[in-house]
């Protein structure tokens, strides 16, 4: 589970991603008593960090992973989490919402499945080859103050190297068995017995896809590095835990219990990778056109159109058909969901979805999170419409973005009351009514529903 480094995107062989090798050494190394192979299931999920990701964990991760038996959960989201301010407007201060949304992976998980190992792999916080002092330097720092060990004592920050490892490693201190795991530690325990010249000779070098790093993203090098130090922590005996803290917590360290519920318990959740492709339900028949992405791709693809036909070459792509990598012009991973491509006319698609009554009773009502890409890369407007019990909410929103990163955020586009609890909840979503299919790309990424907080009850009635 991760962001961008995890999916692969620095990487364009996917059979060598960390997680691909890893699975490699496990089944040449480490086999299964019972002769069947070891396999993974990789959600990377492009910009996201822990706080976009974590109020999935109890309604769709936790369970998920243990329906299946899964023996280890690997998060990896240190670069997005260090980059976190200006990602989403309103934000709690950074390391203060990470310690909270890391707790809440992890918690959540454990309390799903407790037998299941969580293994946090930060990644170094870079976008510029470095260099072997540079990398010793920092581990050397943070040594001199008071080591890794979760007995620290130290109000001075870990080098910026270690993007937010430190944030991590104080979760997972008070979670007895996480174990975490800095790929900047590990690579400086290689170095001083054995150089890389690898990485050496890449710096300054202008070949982007030198080194730990191709261009903005870990290199197949990077994640064959990575795997390794994944494969060693789990075959290692005993197992790199260096806390005595109970396996999980009464009650969470960084946040009240009502805070976890009403933040990170989702009631519903469809996301792009797990739920969202069994409640989409189109609202018209789909046709397949070429359309125009941009002007180095062009994808044959289902599109569906809103009333009597296409008036125009855009539409809406579900999350069965062939999807089209909306972040960059080579091609991606996985990043599936709704995308909205080419010429737009008023598009519509609907999701048909109802709070289950099997859900815990809530007292204040529910809040409706849509996510969805935040980007400079040419994204537009849309509209969103909620229907329930006789009442319509509208929204008009926006995925422009100047930063020059692009980020599945979320937007609340309605609170409901209580009562709206087993009922159906149709949400329309709808592309402008004119425009160029240069600036009006639209990606659906998730949708969730989620308690209301007391003081958020004023806003029932401002829908």
């Amino acid at each position: 589970l991760g962001g961008s480094v995890t999916g692969g995107q620095g990487c364009r062989d996917h059979g060598k991603t960390y997680d691909a090798q890893l699975v490699d050494l496990l089944n040449e190394h480490w086999p299964a008593a019972n002769g069947q192979l070891h396999e993974s299931r990789n959600w990377g999920h492009a910009g996201a960090n822990t706080v976009s990701v974590a109020p999935s964990a109890s309604a769709v991760l936790g369970p998920w992973l243990a329906a299946r038996h899964t023996d280890v959960l690997v998060v990896e989201f240190a670069l997005n989490d260090f980059d976190f301010q200006g990602w989403r407007k309103g934000s709690r201060e950074p390391i203060e919402a990470t310690h909270r949304a890391t707790e809440a992976i992890v918690r959540q998980t454990l309390e799903a499945d407790s037998a299941l190992a969580v293994v946090v792999l930060d990644i170094p916080h870079t976008k510029q080859p470095i260099d072997s002092t540079i990398i010793l330097a920092a581990v050397d720092e943070v040594q001199s103050r008071h080591g890794f060990g979760c007995a620290m004592n130290s109000s001075k920050p870990w080098p910026s190297l270690f993007g937010a490892a430190e944030w991590h490693h104080d979760v997972a201190c008070q979670y007895g068995g996480v174990a975490q795991l800095s790929f900047v530690k590990a690579l400086a325990s290689e170095l001083t017995t054995a150089p890389r010249p690898e990485l050496d000779a890449c710096v300054g070098r202008e070949d982007k896809s030198c080194g730990l790093y191709a261009d903005f993203h870990l290199g197949c090098w990077g994640h064959s590095i990575a795997a390794g130090l994944l494969f060693r922590a789990l075959v290692r005996d005993p197992p790199v835990v260096d806390n005595h803290a109970p396996r999980v917590p009464p009650s969470p360290v960084f946040m009240t219990n009502e805070e976890l519920r009403t933040d990170y318990a989702a009631l519903f959740v469809a996301d792009d990778q797990l739920v969202i492709e069994h409640v989409v339900a189109a609202d018209c028949a789909p046709e397949v056109v070429d359309v125009k992405v941009n002007e180095q791709h062009r994808l044959s693809a289902k599109l569906c159109h809103a009333g009597g036909g296409p008036t125009c070459a855009g539409g809406w792509i579900g999350p069965r058909g062939t999807l089209v990598n909306i972040f960059h012009t080579a091609g991606a991973p996985k990043h599936s969901g709704l995308h909205f491509v080419g010429e737009p006319c008023g598009q519509a698609i609907s999701l048909e979805f109802a709070i289950s009554n099997g859900t815990r009773s809530v007292r204040s009502g529910y809040r409706v999170r849509l996510l969805f890409v935040h980007s400079y890369e040419h994204f537009g407007n849309f509209t969103t419409r909620l229907e329930v019990l006789g009442t319509t909410h509208v929204r008009e929103l926006s995925g422009r973005w100047e930063t020059r990163t692009s980020i599945p955020s979320a937007e609340v586009i309605a609170y409901l009351p209580a009562s709206v609890k087993g009922k159906r909840i149709r949400l329309t979503i709808q592309a402008p009514e004119s425009g160029t299919a240069s600036d009006h790309k639209i990606a659906i990424t998730g949708l969730r529903v989620l308690e209301i907080e007391d003081k958020e009850e004023g806003f029932l009635g401002n829908s």
